[in-house]
């Protein structure tokens, strides 16, 4: 895990370089690359075991790559089963990171605290043009806003997220996209109890399985945030 890290604080520290140069970089500039690395980090963040410290190393790389996509306004031919590159390619594939966090491991909050900060980075970037990703980005934040089985820090960032969307887009607008990502959570939280419902009543055993299977993905991720906060605590500060 410690090589994956320095990796990315290398890539992180070349970055940042680059950003602070005058100068253009031709690497960064090739479509090929871009994508490229943008689906490295991509899958370097669906590590089951990444630590806080690498996933937020993590989204600081990709949101360095979407700022460049955006200003650069890359585009690129469309080969036969091949998406274009694009910023909404790649927010795209952020957020599936986040959905999986809280299918597979709902008691972690690491990878979707992560993309929320990755969201309000490229809001921030796009300014009003963030109006053209509402569709994407509210979905899973409302998600968390509204779900009181995460904890609070998770909701508390997620609803700070969503005022930065809000403030960057005119109201009517940003209202409806909210109304549609409300309307979407209650549906695919009234359909998944209705499953659960009769998952009891027709497998039982697997029924307890999944509960004694959530409350132990509870207790471990307790036990690794304790134990990143007192590795946090002794560690110095990686860079930028």
């Amino acid at each position: 895990m410690w090589v994956r890290l320095a990796a990315a604080q290398l890539f992180g520290w070349f970055f940042a370089q680059s950003k602070n140069s005058n100068r253009e970089d031709t690497m960064l500039t090739s479509h090929k690359m871009l994508r490229e690395l943008t689906s490295k980090f991509v899958e370097q963040l669906r590590t089951p075991d990444a630590s806080e410290v690498l996933t937020n190393q993590i989204i600081k790389n990709l949101v360095y790559l979407a700022q460049r996509i955006h200003r650069l306004q890359v585009e690129e031919e469309v080969e036969e089963g091949k998406k274009p590159l694009s910023l909404l390619w790649l927010v795209q594939r952020v957020r599936k990171e986040a959905n999986a966090e809280a299918a597979l491991n709902p008691t972690l909050s690491v990878k979707r605290s992560a993309v929320f900060k990755f969201f309000a980075a490229v809001a921030t970037d796009l300014q009003r043009q963030v109006a053209d990703y509402l569709e994407v980005m509210l979905p899973p934040i409302c998600r968390e806003m509204y779900n009181q089985a995460v904890d609070e820090e998770l909701r508390i960032l997620a609803a700070e997220v969503c005022e930065i969307l809000k403030g960057l887009t005119d109201p009517p607008v940003f209202a409806q996209a909210l109304v549609q990502a409300q309307a979407k959570w209650g549906m695919h939280k009234l359909e998944r109890k209705r499953k659960l419902a009769i998952e009891a009543v027709d497998n039982p055993q697997k029924a307890a399985l999944r509960k004694i299977r959530r409350q132990e993905l509870k207790k471990n991720a307790k036990k690794r945030k304790i134990k990143e906060r007192i590795e946090g605590a002794k560690k110095p500060k990686v860079l930028p």
